[in-house]
């Protein structure tokens, strides 16, 4: 994906929030849909979900020394309940704005 070899260049290359921005951007223009889960603006933050007929379920590790505060996830559709675990979140249709995400922590989110 990326035009050049991360061994041969500095960290700013591709540790950079412009860069999430077009991955995210490119990935769903190649594939033509929304990706199902997305979080711009914390680069150490790891995302795993999993889609069911039921819903999708969601993990998040916050793999870096300071917290983040207000998350907001961008969901490829609209969800009408949430359930939260180790966390505190608010879900508005397609959108979840998090209370915050602690310093290496995880949460999980069940979206029905």
């Amino acid at each position: 994906m990326y035009a050049f070899d991360s061994a041969f260049t500095d960290e700013s290359r591709y540790r950079n929030y412009y860069t999430q921005r077009q991955l995210f951007d490119s990935i769903e223009w190649l594939s033509g849909k929304k990706m199902p889960v997305k979080c711009a603006g914390n680069p150490d933050l790891y995302i795993i979900c999993k889609k069911s007929e039921e819903g999708m379920a969601i993990g998040l590790w916050n793999i870096f020394a300071d917290e983040i505060s207000a998350p907001v996830i961008e969901l490829d559709r609209k969800y009408t309940a949430a359930e939260f675990i180790n966390c505190g979140g608010v879900l508005d249709g397609d959108r979840i704005t998090l209370s915050q995400l602690n310093a290496y922590s995880f949460a999980f989110i069940n979206l029905k």
